[in-house]
């Protein structure tokens, strides 16, 4: 992977990682979380329509990891904030593999990332073979959003699923997806694009950095 034999995460458990690009006032940090090395287990559900039991206790990041968010969050100098995470931490009812199997650690994390107060907050990630976007309106202060993109080289056949946060349609074809800052722009914006095979729009939508904004930072 490239990673230099004095980088720190050599150290680390895992492989979170954090990287910040831009210049003062145009900054972008990204927060690559490890949701699988830490992870507590989750046992199959052959019963109801839900592939695994809820974890009611468990945990998916670690303490080590937790503190190294909020250190990575509080000391932070960036005006966006891309945070990566394998599975989807907003979209609950799936059966498959998310946050909502580990509902305390599910709740920490919209906790951890409202009381970190930094600007332009939103979750990036993967796992579904479908894209979509979502919008957590319980989290404390402003709504949290994540960009769900994923299948590069497949996806889900065309179908319903049930996602009560999803903002706009399901997207179940080949596709990638594109994250646009449009820092000339007042507000500042964020264009969340999903794109197919032939470069096609697919789904587009916009956001001001204000409505992106946490209020907490205690």
């Amino acid at each position: 992977m490239d990673v230099p034999e004095d980088h720190p995460g050599r150290e680390r458990a895992g492989v979170c990682s954090a990287h910040t690009c831009g210049p003062p006032g145009k900054r972008v940090k990204v927060i690559l979380l490890d949701t699988r090395y830490h992870r507590d287990p989750i046992t199959r559900d052959p019963i109801s329509g839900q592939r695994y039991f809820p974890n009611e206790e468990g945990d998916i990041l670690g303490e080590a990891q937790w503190e190294w968010l909020k250190r990575e969050l509080r000391t932070s100098t960036a005006q966006v904030h891309l945070i990566g995470t394998s599975i989807q931490a907003v979209s609950s009812q799936h059966p498959w593999a998310k946050w909502a199997n580990f509902p305390q650690a599910r709740e920490r994390l919209f906790r951890v990332i409202d009381a970190s107060g930094v600007p332009g907050a939103v979750l990036l990630s993967g796992d579904r073979h479908i894209s979509e976007l979502s919008r957590h309106d319980e989290a404390a202060g402003n709504p949290l959003y994540e960009f769900t993109s994923s299948g590069l080289t497949h996806h889900a056949p065309v179908h319903e699923a049930a996602n009560r946060h999803r903002v706009g349609p399901l997207v179940a074809a080949l596709n990638y997806g594109l994250v646009t800052i449009d820092w000339a722009a007042d507000p500042v914006t964020l264009r969340f694009e999903v794109r197919g095979t032939d470069n096609e729009t697919l789904l587009d939508p916009t956001l001001s950095l204000s409505a992106l904004r946490p209020s907490g930072g205690s």
